[in-house]
């Protein structure tokens, strides 16, 4: 699992694919939980690399930076 997937509780809808210049762009839609809150999620990237696995790692990374910022209330969440 990677990206969103790494949430607690998360749904995720992958789609990715060589770009006309064979570079890997991934993209996700989805949700998951940090500290009992629900949040939905948008993410996309392409590493430098333009390989899969990089991109895969990059936004794994890019999610875990976005969920530690959730945690300590960075204000990411929307009033009801």
């Amino acid at each position: 699992r990677w990206g969103i997937g790494q949430l607690e509780e998360s749904h995720v809808k992958s789609g990715w694919g060589p770009d006309p210049d064979g570079a890997y762009t991934l993209r996700q839609l989805g949700d998951g939980t940090v500290d009992d809150q629900r949040y939905a999620i948008a993410v996309a990237g392409r590493s430098d690399s333009g390989g899969y696995p990089q991109a895969a790692v990059d936004l794994s990374d890019l999610v875990q930076w976005w969920a530690g910022s959730a945690r300590k209330g960075a204000g990411l969440a929307c009033p009801r």
